[in-house]
């Protein structure tokens, strides 16, 4: 029921042409490899500093695979981390082993072009000879010489229940000293077994003889398993504590944050407004630079040192932005957030399931997020919707409120005329709000004069072409308007007897795919199920002298949190009017398969309706 924001993502990824988008294994495929053995041996010291060697073996069972993996690269930290590749060779299918040499392992560097991955250093292994049936196999020693937080240790590990595993481990050895917190599931064993000399050893095992189909838009395994989680944080509270340590001072008030703010706010009498300002200000006017980790991985620039240099990460937006809101009395506090697709915290408390870092404004209950540039003043973009998050002040575990179909929504009106050599010639205009408007936005902005003629070709067909007027996109406001006139070669089969149906011109959202997604036949993972209300009214005019032989009948289906309405409506002697109205409505981010199997049949008589064809014939002019 994501299918709108699927649709659209897949097409922004068509449009910027990106190598490293791959296609999700689809059920009948076959799997692109299957792990032969992964064991992990982590030896933790009492500072907290750890020793992990890992053997990896990968069976590539098809060519894509062998492309994709035959070169790997590893990446680790300077100052903080060290890697060495003990062992790398190919094992083809029948024993023989090739060892990469030392010109088939490359050195290199990060994105050091962008501030902060100055320190992050890599390692590329080039496999030889490798062709489906074989493996490569790889050992490496890392070791982390500084915690990334002073006195603490947390690591995740997990496999992934689509990829085949004939021998997993992971092998844990601490100081008894030590108080490990774990958090297993999904994985045999864990038993403490004592190593003398005051150390313990805990081995978990996993196998997998049947992986599942990779199905779209399921959760993290780190929500679902297998996966294991261990930390020396007592709790979430010792998370935020360590936080508030790192963050402290870095929101200060300077002189020029003060001077800035009121500027910003000059004439603005009602505090909200006044936040919605500064908000808008920090999203459009400071750039955004994605810092995984490294020594500015954690630890945010002072807010002032931001507002000079106009650009930073979450951080440095989160700190910047709350030091422009106090200098105006608003208070606000940084909160933890996992921005991907995972929708629990794990019982282990551990710094690293959070990947963001956002701000929350208890005066006004709002969660903001200044790096998504196209999200309006009070909403959130996809991947913040419905999750939970640690509030740094408070340390308290707060959930930002989920997508609603009030929330996001997309209304259309589409006129299309068809003419008797049968191409259609149309348009659309659309108003859009809420996430439904931040990914329209984020796609359209990439559409340009170099791109725009293949975006309409792959979208209506074989010579199509189309003209946008995109509006504003970078316009903050809740809504978002927009439209598209189109033409459309060989729309219809004149002079008939023919069929066509109602996504015969440009439509912003495709009901069949939001409604059903890829409709598989059962579903074993939770998976997002995002909310929308999505309305298209089209208007088709046809050629004089149209006789419809059959119009669909009106319909309307409901099911748990699904609605489809479909009417038909004669206008005047050749025009038809097609009504669609969906509405998906759910009370959380994610759907479970016992609701999806409950839904199934009713989504499928959804998708089926919007299939039903109007049958015509034109009668010929002498």
């Amino acid at each position: 029921m994501r299918g709108v924001f699927r649709a659209l993502v897949a097409l922004g990824a068509i449009l910027l042409a990106n190598p490293d988008v791959a296609p999700a294994q689809s059920a009948g495929k076959p799997q692109p490899f299957e792990i032969v053995k992964l064991h992990v041996d982590v030896q933790i010291m009492p500072d907290r500093t750890y020793a992990e060697t890992r053997e990896v073996a990968y069976r590539l069972l098809t060519q894509a695979s062998v492309e994709r993996l035959r070169q790997t690269t590893l990446s680790y930290t300077d100052g903080y981390q060290e890697l060495a590749i003990l062992q790398a060779y190919t094992l083809k299918a029948n024993g023989t082993r090739i060892d990469v040499g030392s010109n088939g392992m490359l050195s290199g560097y990060g994105s050091s072009s962008s501030p902060g991955f100055e320190d992050l250093k890599t390692i590329t292994v080039i496999f030889p000879d490798v062709e489906p049936g074989d493996e490569i196999v790889m050992v490496t020693a890392s070791k982390q010489t500084r915690p990334w937080f002073e006195g603490q240790f947390a690591r995740e590990y997990m496999f992934p229940e689509i990829i085949a595993t004939q021998d997993g481990s992971i092998s844990i050895t601490s100081p008894d000293s030590l108080p490990l917190q774990f958090d297993n599931l999904g994985l045999q064993g864990g038993d403490a077994q004592a190593k003398g000399s005051g150390m313990t050893t805990r081995t978990w095992h996993y196998s997998n003889d049947h992986p599942l189909v990779d199905e779209s838009d399921a959760v993290s395994p780190l929500d679902t398993g297998p996966r294991l989680v261990v930390s020396t944080f007592t709790g979430y509270e010792q998370v935020a504590d360590i936080y508030r340590q790192m963050l402290h001072g870095k929101s200060d008030v300077s002189p020029d944050i003060k001077e800035e703010a009121d500027r910003l706010v000059a004439g603005i009498a009602d505090r909200r407004e006044q936040a919605r300002a500064i908000y808008e200000w920090v999203a459009t006017h400071i750039g955004y630079v994605d810092i995984v980790l490294g020594a500015g991985g954690f630890v945010p620039h002072d807010a002032a040192a931001v507002l000079k240099t106009r650009y930073g990460d979450c951080k440095d937006h989160t700190v910047l932005l709350a030091a422009l809101l106090a200098a105006e009395g608003i208070v606000s506090a940084p909160v933890l957030i996992e921005a991907t697709n995972e929708y629990q915290l794990p019982k282990a408390a551990s710094p690293f399931v959070f990947d963001h870092l956002i701000n929350y404004v208890p005066e006004f209950d709002l969660f903001l997020d200044s790096t998504a540039q196209l999200a309006p003043f009070g909403e959130l973009p996809p991947g913040d919707s419905g999750k939970p998050v640690l509030n740094i002040l408070t340390s308290a575990v707060m959930h930002t409120p989920p997508n609603t179909a009030a929330r996001s929504t997309m209304s259309a009106t589409e006129t299309v005329t068809i003419g008797m050599d049968g191409a259609a010639d149309g348009e659309t205009k659309v108003t859009a709000t809420g996430i439904a408007a931040m990914a329209t936005r984020t796609v359209y902005q990439l559409i340009n004069s170099s791109n725009e003629a293949e975006f309409f070709r792959r979208i209506l067909g074989p010579g199509a072409t189309g003209s946008f007027d995109a509006g504003n996109i970078k316009a903050l406001t809740d809504a978002y308007n927009y439209s598209v006139r189109f033409h459309v070669a060989n729309a219809a089969n004149m002079p008939g007897p023919a069929a066509i149906s109602s996504d015969i011109g440009f439509q912003p959202f495709y009901p069949a795919a939001t409604i059903g997604g890829d409709m598989s036949a059962e579903r074993r993972l939770p998976y997002s199920c995002a909310s929308l209300s999505a309305q298209n009214d089209l208007s088709i005019a046809f050629p004089a002298g149209t006789r419809f032989i059959s119009i669909p009948g009106n319909a309307s289906l409901s099911t748990e949190g699904v609605s489809l309405v479909l009417q038909y409506q004669r206008v005047g002697a050749f025009g038809l009017r097609v009504l669609t109205k969906l509405r998906s409505d759910h009370p959380a981010e994610t759907c479970d398969p016992a609701y999806y199997a409950r839904v199934r049949p009713k989504l499928a008589a959804m998708v089926s309706a919007l299939k039903a064809q109007i049958v015509y014939q034109v009668k010929e002019r002498k």
